[in-house]
């Protein structure tokens, strides 16, 4: 951006006359009027005035008045300061690899995965997959939370929300094939999911947890066999929301108790809260009955887990939740490739819920089975 050269005037002193030419003057030369007297205060109704007052009212405008002065030009408005902007703009700097601008985004001291860093650290963190001759890119698939308030709460500031925002992020590497005697075949897309938990500080990224979706269990042949992994599709077209709208925060709330409320009462308690054709979970379709069980079997192998929200955020608009669950409990059965030790663990789940008629009909979750198997020493 170009800069309009401002030309620097310094103020020389004035050589004092001659002694001869002071006696031969007979009038004495008035001194100049003081800076202070010179300029005056504009009289209300004079055309300074008004311009003072008018940027007053320009200042307390709404985004409405606003919103139509840029119509009334014919300009489109700049999209507004939210948390999902700020979060698009780190992607974007991520993909174009443009590390210096991430003080402008993120803060200097700020937390990955629990655990204080700086944005130095955080920097080489991203390049090690991400660095000079990466391919791999970050897609939004979804995203959650951050969105704009016009009216805030009193006390709080308007464009330093501190709403959190959860994405489902699809990375894609393009790995170019060898063929016969080193030729380069047509390049090979390969993708995997990845949840993101960012939370905000006075408009920077306070926070990040990190979820990565595990590859498939099989053995290296058949994962050598396979096709290339592709990462699942969220839904598409939904239907409107219902007419009576429903506090999507509070419904999570009483949806988790209900699953905390034991194994005996899940059924019943579960049940209400999903659509009655059944969810489906991770691209397959089950029951009501069925999907229940995924978190009784949970609870059958860890008798004592419980369901704790960490990080909700919501889309009234789009019947849309995202959340981090924390668990913690003692594992009495092998399960995940762990076998109990009588030790305590503690791990998370990303975990993003779409809605039908206010009833859940969609879910999509990465589970952190590494933190997991590493809390059992395996």
């Amino acid at each position: 951006m170009s800069h309009s050269r401002r030309e620097l005037r310094i103020s020389r002193p004035t050589m004092s006359p001659p002694l001869a030419a002071t006696a031969s003057s007979s009038s004495p030369t008035p001194s100049p009027p003081s800076q202070s007297s010179s300029r005056k205060r504009p009289s209300p109704g004079t055309p300074d005035s008004d311009s003072s007052h008018s940027s007053k009212r320009r200042k307390r405008e709404s985004m409405e008045d606003v919103n139509a002065r840029y119509e009334r030009f014919g300009v489109r408005p700049p999209p507004p300061l939210t948390n999902q902007y700020r979060f698009r703009l780190f992607v974007d700097r991520i993909n174009r690899r443009q590390w210096e601008f991430l003080p402008n985004i993120a803060n200097q001291k700020l937390s990955y995965n629990g655990e204080s860093v700086s944005l130095h650290d955080l920097v080489h963190i991203f390049k090690e997959e991400f660095g000079q001759g990466s391919t791999s890119k970050l897609h939004i698939a979804a995203m959650v939370g951050g969105d704009f308030h016009p009216n805030p709460p009193a006390g709080k500031l308007k464009l330093f929300r501190p709403d959190p925002v959860a994405a489902r992020i699809c990375v894609r590497n393009l790995t170019p094939e060898r063929g016969r005697a080193g030729s380069m075949r047509s390049p090979e897309r390969t993708e995997y999911a990845r949840h993101m938990v960012v939370s905000f500080d006075k408009g920077k990224i306070s926070s990040i947890y990190d979820m990565r979706e595990e590859p498939p269990r099989i053995s290296r042949r058949k994962l050598a066999a396979a096709k290339p992994r592709r990462v699942l599709p969220v839904p598409g077209l939904r239907p409107p929301p219902p007419p009576v709208s429903i506090d999507l925060k509070t419904f999570y709330e009483d949806y988790i108790d209900a699953i905390n409320s034991g194994v005996e009462h899940m059924h019943q308690e579960v049940r209400p809260f999903c659509k009655t054709g059944g969810v489906t979970h991770n691209g397959v379709h089950l029951s009501v009955d069925k999907y229940i069980n995924l978190m009784r079997d949970a609870m059958d192998h860890v008798p004592d887990l419980k369901f704790q929200v960490h990080t909700c955020a919501v889309d009234e608009g789009r019947q849309m939740i995202a959340a981090r669950l924390e668990f913690v409990g003692t594992p009495v059965k092998s399960w995940m490739g762990a076998s109990p030790t009588g030790d305590e663990v503690e791990w998370a789940e990303h975990v993003f819920y779409w809605l039908e008629h206010g009833k859940i009909s969609d879910v999509i979750s990465i589970v952190d089975w590494e933190t997991y198997r590493e809390g059992l020493g395996q």
